[in-house]
């Protein structure tokens, strides 16, 4: 008999509980808890697809999980899992994404196969587990993925340490550090590692130009011309994709344009100015009003042209929406049968015109599958079978998605009010449209358009459109945010204007946007320079030079290149010669401060509290008159009143969010003319 602590039966018996208080208390309603997977509610837009979503809760690793290779856990490691997933839930205040709950049970996969050894207990863990079991994610996933891996257990260590689930405490940190050395905060923006991420994050130029050629083609299906118009309305304002399927159709939106002393502005034309925008309501946390996005002026026609033709698409299953909508269990059906009493009944030939099927045996088939109680009518000869009006109207209404646009919590309207509506198998190039229904249109069909899949080929394969190289084009729809993002910082729009137009909560959610290259983050500061837009010695020295070549000469040497720092925007060139300072930022003269930056601010603030440790060190070593204690209270002291600086800055209301400032103590070591 394998002999037990105290704290080992503690453990078990707080697991025991732990699980019963799970399976009572499920924040997912009735679910078979022995189950290979869970039905939840999706949490997502309509326009995302499916309404119910699985949580596949199997210890095997599959490319894709069927009930045919799902291996379950044992018990009872699998009930600790299941009620894993119910306390994050149940913890969250508006609940988690079911593919957060899926890389979770991924986490908890690896930390199963460093137990599996030694049995299937929780209680059993111990620190190493969690150390092999992101060693061997480390081994099989990318970083990133590696990354997310590794944040989730630590989730379940500091469960397993708060319920006492095990006899000894984990106390375990993710030891894999976000990767941001691609294009993160403190990523440098050159070499191969950043190419590759920037270009798989912004679509390429042969792309962009195929999807202009396509634009305005006029051999377009309106099949084909709805999804077009929809990529266009992405390229004009970078929507969140089911942001912008879930836009009202009332959804332009005109304002004329005031001066500080509200006196009307005029354009080029003497027309009064306007600016064009669409309403629209924001995803993760910004859903709670609907915001517009205000468009670029030479955006304008092409939002429009899209709008216009979208409304045309859609006005006949809009006008069946509306009508669900007024009258319950009961759709628009084509004439003549749409003005028969409810209780008429129609043959399966009648069905087959009616629904806009091929033939009286695909009526029968979709009788059939429909489920609708058929009767006898006289025929011309004898009796045959029938349906009535009303079953085949409810059916019908009922195929089609009248609640629940939004999630749970975040209703706004209905589909009546929604712009993209579109009937059954609209998009379908096999089945005709069902009449009578009407539906959201999705961004996976979107993705089929520009992507295509193992059924269909994209609009590029279809057309003809290929790389030069001949390889196929393709682009996710979420490429156009990234892309106008990077525009938008190319631009040089502050931080704060980029957040507000991208409908963002977080200001610092803006870094994973930007993908600026080195000379393009360079050239963007060149720019400012000429224009006078940074304050600091920098900029008062290009202004004493008076000869404009060689203003132009200075400015070039000082902005060959740049990178993204913890602090700010470093100008050294590392091609010439490496950092003099050793990346001691806060102290050198060839950085400059980005003003408003929250990733920036908040980086500043954590280098001065240690800052604050350091000096407090030396100054106690000074004391106690330390050999060579003088140079380093120096450098704190100078690092301190530096950081001290960036922060006043950051927190100074009269500079505008965006600006550069260079805040180096002493002249570029470079001669210039002053005369």
């Amino acid at each position: 008999m394998k002999f037990q602590t105290a704290a080992h039966k503690a453990a078990e018996l707080n697991l025991i509980k732990f699980i019963d208080n799970s399976r009572s208390n499920t924040p997912f309603g009735p679910i078979p808890w022995d189950g290979l997977y869970w039905e939840v509610r999706k949490k997502s837009r309509a326009s995302s697809g499916r309404k119910i979503e699985r949580i596949w809760f199997n210890a095997n690793f599959a490319t894709k999980t069927t009930t045919k290779n799902a291996e379950p856990f044992p018990e009872p490691f699998s009930s600790f899992v299941k009620s894993f997933i119910c306390y994050r839930e149940s913890h969250a205040k508006k609940g988690l994404a079911t593919m957060d709950h899926m890389v979770a049970i991924r986490a908890q996969r690896y930390l199963f196969e460093a137990l599996k050894d030694r049995g299937n207990t929780p209680t059993a863990l111990v620190p190493a587990d969690f150390d092999s079991a992101i060693n061997r994610c480390l081994q099989s996933e990318q970083h990133s993925s590696a990354y997310r891996i590794g944040i989730k257990l630590a989730e379940i260590a500091k469960l397993l340490d708060k319920h006492r689930l095990v006899p000894i405490r984990i106390d375990w940190k993710n030891p894999v550090p976000r990767n941001s050395d691609a294009s993160g905060a403190i990523g440098a923006r050159v070499g191969k590692e950043f190419n590759e991420h920037r270009n798989s994050k912004l679509p390429s130029e042969e792309v962009m130009n195929s999807l202009a050629d396509i634009s305005n083609r006029k051999d377009l299906e309106d099949r084909d011309l709805l999804r077009q118009r929809t990529i266009d309305l992405l390229v004009c304002g970078g929507f969140r994709i089911n942001e912008l399927l879930t836009i009202p159709r009332e959804c332009w939106r005109e304002e004329q344009l005031k001066d500080t002393n509200n006196v009307p502005l005029l354009d080029q034309n003497g027309k009064p100015a306007v600016r064009c925008g669409i309403r629209y309501i924001p995803e993760k946390g910004g859903h709670t009003e609907t915001q517009t996005k205000w468009l670029p002026t030479v955006m304008v026609d092409v939002a429009k042209r899209a709008i216009n033709d979208i409304q045309r698409i859609t006005e006949p299953f809009w006008a069946i929406a509306q009508f669900i909508a007024r009258n319950p269990n009961r759709t628009l059906l084509p004439e003549p049968w749409h003005s028969m009493p409810p209780g008429s009944l129609f043959s399966m030939d009648e069905v087959a015109q009616i629904v806009g099927l091929t033939n009286h045996t695909s009526a029968r088939l979709f009788v059939k599958t429909a489920n609708l109680p058929l009767v006898k009518k006289q025929g011309k000869e004898r009796l045959i079978q029938a349906i009535a009006k009303c079953d085949l109207e409810f059916y019908l209404a009922l195929q089609s998605e009248q609640q629940d646009i939004f999630p749970q919590g975040q209703g706004h309207y209905g589909l009546s009010e929604c712009l993209f509506v579109v009937g059954i198998n609209f998009l379908g190039s096999q089945r005709g449209t069902l009449n009578g229904t009407a539906t959201l249109l999705t961004d996976g069909q979107i993705s089929d358009y520009i992507v295509g899949r193992s059924i269909g080929l994209s609009i590029f394969d279809r057309l003809g459109y290929y790389a030069k190289n001949g390889e196929p084009l393709t682009i996710t729809s979420h490429q156009f945010r990234h892309w106008l993002n990077t525009l938008a910082n190319e631009g040089g729009l502050s931080q704060l204007e980029i957040a507000r137009w991208m409908g963002r909560k977080d200001v610092r959610q803006n870094t994973a946007y930007n993908h600026m290259t080195g000379v393009q983050l360079a050239a963007n500061i060149h720019k400012k320079l000429q224009n006078i837009e940074i304050k600091g010695l920098m900029q008062d020295t290009t202004i004493r030079i008076k000869d404009p070549v060689r203003r132009e000469e200075f400015i070039s040497s000082l902005t060959t290149t740049a990178h993204v720092t913890d602090l700010g925007i470093c100008l050294h060139d590392w091609s010439a010669l490496p950092c003099p300072k050793h990346r001691s930022c806060m102290t050198c003269d060839e950085h400059l401060v980005e003003k408003g930056n929250e990733d920036q601010k908040i980086r500043a603030l954590a280098l001065k509290h240690d800052t604050e440790v350091l000096l407090n060190l030396a100054e106690s070593a000074e004391e106690e008159q330390a050999y060579g204690v003088n140079n380093w209270l120096e450098h704190q002291q100078l690092a301190l009143s530096r950081l001290d600086s960036i922060i006043a800055l950051h927190n100074d209301q009269n500079i505008a969010d965006g600006t550069l400032i260079h805040l180096g103590d002493s002249k570029p070591s470079i001669s210039v003319e002053t005369e």
